[in-house]
């Protein structure tokens, strides 16, 4: 650890005696529409263009708003999807995006690829929410055109760039149920004009509501920025993850036909206990001709160590890779590609992985203009090494100042396995009497088959908010099948001046009686075990409020009022009667 701080500290000490103080903001975003900043420094991390119709992107301000704890619960309440809730916070959240489970997604953090010692899914700790200043959510033809490796659905977690000449300090705070604490302090500053840190500390830790639910975890963020020209940008980053926790895996029998101390119920995992130490580090370079009608160009070196310990045998595990993708505009055309190269060890064979393997991808997308308002994208990719994967798929998009229409169809194939997964989606945003609507119809035949409607929608009439969210899911593979609802809603006032908003609100839920997947510690996968709830479930109600005063904000909640022990998951209650608070605020000197 100390020689990566030095070599950090070395790297960027060369800017040091050139320091300045010139205009400041927080972001890359914010600074690019006072001072034109160049969309080099803004393409790095993204996997997305703006032109590009996304299935759902979540920025930074949507992110404070939301000001969850940990990255599964900003991703349940900020996006469409179906929730996989474990009941307590630290545990293994995430969503069902379009019928796709988690252990079948894509991760990315500035579009490097993210995989763990064992099942090669996404930890919700392992980033801090305080450093992500855009999540994408890709599915079909742009995850198969942007994703460094096949699959039909993922994310990638864009990491925040600074631009602060003065020094810039953020400081975060969270509480809740079982004694729940979160913390985290972020600090930027210019070295020069050409040349930027930042560092970011955060630690979150509870006792834990339910038996073997305590965890604690630390996150450690470093970043060296540096503009070698108008058109060319290195970024060096850091980050430490460890965990030490008890991964409950849910309850031993359903909680709701009786035993209202469900906190005295045995959890399925007596003696689980994981520790889990993870380092990352990436350099990135990014290129930019500077203008709509010409090519980016992102090329990034990376390379992970990884262990986990769990009662007394510790599996370790190292990667490292290099990755490079290409953008090029020209009037109605766009095309995008890239190529990766990756080398893994494991200290064992893990889910049908090899001990070491070197595995490569490459995949194109391209998108025409047909008219000023449709749109047609291809996106093609094959993946050699550990799994042959051929991907392909097509999309149509018709957009107007007033609809969006976008028909998708894609399918990776598995030349070893000679399996298929397909995914076929629609996705409609239009407006009703002035009441902005989305709506997404989607159908998923892999390793289970998922038939889907997600519908949601939103209005601002004066001094009142108004949200709600219908999911409808039918799900079916060789062991169960089934057919599960949640709805949801949220009403608030809000009362604004020139320099704050308020918001005081409501909002609640109700759950089917058939429950999601069970989900499984050991292989970080969802199973498809035949448990479902006794009767249709309440979110038990929440009361929350919210205040943004200038650069601070804060947001209080009385969660599960009415001490409903409701779950997504099977047998995994949530935290009943719960008061959260969280804090964020912003400094700059």
């Amino acid at each position: 650890m100390s020689l990566l701080v030095w070599c950090f500290c070395l790297w960027s000490a060369d800017a040091l005696i050139a320091r300045t103080r010139t205009a400041v903001d927080d972001s890359i975003a914010r600074v690019a529409q006072h001072e034109g900043l160049r969309n080099t420094e803004r393409r790095i991390g993204r996997l997305l263009l703006e032109a590009e119709t996304e299935i759902c992107t979540l920025n930074k301000d949507s992110i404070r708003l939301i000001a969850g704890n940990e990255l599964g619960e900003i991703l349940q309440r900020g996006t469409p999807f179906m929730p996989l809730r474990q009941g307590f916070t630290g545990q293994w959240d995430g969503v069902d995006i379009c019928g796709i489970l988690p252990s079948s997604q894509v991760v990315t953090h500035n579009g490097i690829p993210v995989t763990t010692v064992t099942s090669g899914s996404y930890s919700p700790l392992m980033m801090s929410p305080g450093y992500i200043e855009r999540i994408e959510i890709l599915t079909g033809t742009d995850a198969i055109g942007s994703l460094p490796s096949a699959a039909l659905a993922g994310f990638n977690l864009q990491k925040r760039s600074y631009n602060s000449a003065r020094p810039f300090t953020a400081m975060s705070y969270f509480q809740g149920a079982g004694d729940l604490v979160g913390g985290g302090v972020t600090y930027a500053q210019n070295l020069s004009t050409t040349n930027s840190v930042a560092a970011q500390v955060r630690r979150s830790g509870a006792r834990g509501v339910y038996q073997k639910t305590d965890y604690d975890a630390w996150n450690v963020h470093l970043q060296d920025r540096v503009r070698l020209d108008s058109s060319n940008v290195l970024l060096g980053t850091y980050d430490l993850y460890t965990s030490d926790m008890d991964p409950w895996g849910g309850l031993t029998q359903d909680p709701f036909p009786g035993a209202d101390l469900i906190e005295t119920i045995s959890p399925k995992n007596q003696y689980a206990r994981e520790v889990t130490r993870r380092h990352d580090m990436a350099l990135q370079h990014s290129y930019s001709s500077g203008n709509a009608h010409g090519m980016d160009v992102v090329s990034s070196l990376y390379g992970n160590s990884n262990a986990l310990k769990r009662s007394d045998t510790v599996w370790r595990s190292w990667y490292s890779g290099l990755t490079s993708s290409v953008h090029w505009a020209k009037r109605s055309l766009r095309l995008g590609g890239g190529a990766k190269i990756e080398y893994q060890s494991n200290d064992i064979i893990y889910r049908d992985r090899d001990v070491s393997s070197l595995n490569m991808s490459s995949w194109v997308k391209a998108t025409y203009e047909l008219t000023d308002h449709l749109q047609f994208a291809s996106s093609l990719r094959y993946d050699y090494g550990t799994r042959r994967d051929l991907g392909y798929g097509v999309a149509i998009t018709y957009r107007d100042s007033a609809v969006t229409y976008k028909a998708d169809m894609s399918q990776v194939d598995n030349m070893i396995e000679r399996s298929r997964a397909q995914l076929i989606y629609g996705l409609a945003r239009y407006s009703v009497a002035g009441v902005p609507i989305q709506a997404i119809a989607y159908h998923y035949n892999g390793n289970q088959t998922s038939t889907g409607v997600l519908l949601s929608a939103a209005h601002r009439a004066s001094t009142w908010d108004v949200s709600g969210q219908i999911r409808v899911m039918t799900r079916k593979d060789s062991t169960v099948s089934g057919t599960t609802y949640f709805v949801s809603a949220q009403l608030a006032y809000i009362y604004s001046t020139t320099s704050s908003t308020i918001w005081f609100g409501a909002e609640g839920g109700l759950l089917g009686s058939n429950a999601l997947p069970q989900f499984d510690v050991y292989e970080r996968s969802y199973t498809s075990l035949p448990l479902v709830a006794g009767s249709n479930q309440n979110t038990g109600l929440s009361l929350f409020a919210k205040v943004i005063v200038g650069t601070a904000s804060l947001r209080a909640s009385f969660d599960n009022i009415l001490g409903a022990r409701w779950y997504t998951v099977a047998f995994m209650p949530d935290v009943p009667r719960q008061f959260r608070l969280s804090l964020d605020w912003t400094f700059v000197d």
